[in-house]
């Protein structure tokens, strides 16, 4: 019998199943785990090629476990999604992929990211020739990665749903990245760069949160008129009235970034890394630029989504980001 067009069988059937599972797992956001090789960079231990091979297999593994935590999430939100002017369009919430594919998909992503881990207990990159660089530990990967994981699903079960809190829990989600990376090559994240890093995705965070609103209640949280529980974000605790709040904390955020930048540079640490310091100091206004500017787009509504896809995609992003290691550069 031959196939209909509403209802497909077969080869295309399975290759559309393949599509609606795969956008599922969210690939445009993998690009997040490429963090596991920040301190490697940082570290100026970029020269050992196993050291790249570590920080690919930890990238990958965080991308399978990701992966997981996004169906869980889209599983347990189908509902509070369809009521999302965007979210909607997820393939769970859309109708695009049956819950029991997403389902089965589970625990073969975790088996990957297992394999994964256990690969790199394999690698054995050596011991970096920088500051208090120490052996590399896969254990000390795997705990971290189990670490977030578990944050992961708390904040899909219930934490997304405190505000405050969940924003907190983003930039934790980052901030595991850097430390796994850290125990991929042995060179564990400063102070410095932790507090900085901090800041940073929490802004980013109180970004996600503030262009929601703006997108679901523009004319309410323009106007500041109070929010009522029935006008909340859907399956969050965020309401209009706290959109003003948001943009402050965010702003905040963006010159604490700016802050801890400038007293790094003015470190010991910098003087043992870069034998031109001074030339860094155009980093601390390239950086404020970046998040003050985006900041401004979002006040006026050109931000929709997640602030990061949105700055991977700009060109002026990577402008300021070109300039900032042509700055580095010169710096060594």
């Amino acid at each position: 019998m031959a196939a209909s067009p509403s209802n497909p069988t077969g080869v295309a059937a399975r290759a559309a199943r393949g599509a609606a599972l795969l956008a599922a797992c969210r690939p445009r956001q993998w690009p997040k785990n490429l963090l596991v090789a920040v301190p490697m960079l940082a570290g100026h231990a970029a020269g050992d090629g196993t050291r790249w091979l570590a920080v690919a297999l930890a990238a990958a593994a965080f991308s399978a476990v990701a992966s997981v935590v996004y169906l869980v999430n889209d599983l347990l939100d189908a509902d509070a999604d369809r009521l999302h002017p965007t979210k909607r369009e997820r393939p769970i919430a859309s109708g695009r992929l049956r819950p029991g594919v997403a389902k089965a998909a589970v625990p073969g992503l975790l088996l990957l990211a297992a394999a994964l881990t256990a690969a790199l207990f394999l690698v054995d990159p050596p011991v970096a020739a920088a500051p208090g660089a120490t052996a590399p530990s896969p254990a000390g990967f795997a705990a971290t990665l189990l670490g977030y994981a578990t944050l992961a699903f708390a904040y899909s079960l219930r934490l997304k749903r405190e505000p405050i809190v969940d924003v907190a829990c983003l930039s934790g989600f980052y901030l595991a990245r850097l430390l796994a990376g850290g125990f991929v090559v042995g060179l564990f994240p400063s102070p410095w760069l932790l507090g900085f890093a901090g800041a940073v995705f929490l802004t980013l965070a109180l970004g996600k949160r503030y262009a929601e609103l703006l997108t679901l209640f523009g004319s309410a949280v323009r106007e500041h008129s109070p929010g009522t529980s029935a006008e909340a974000v859907p399956g969050r605790g965020w309401q209009p009235s706290d959109a003003p709040l948001v943009l402050a904390m965010g702003v905040a955020s963006a010159w604490s970034a700016g802050v801890v930048l400038t007293l790094y540079l003015s470190s010991d640490a910098v003087r043992a890394l870069y034998a031109h310091p001074r030339r860094l100091a155009i980093v601390v206004g390239l950086v404020l630029f970046g998040l003050n500017r985006l900041w401004f787009l979002a006040h006026r509504g050109r931000i929709h989504g997640d602030p990061l896809t949105f700055l991977v995609r700009d060109p002026v992003t990577w402008a300021l980001g070109a300039a900032t290691l042509a700055a580095a550069w010169a710096a060594r």
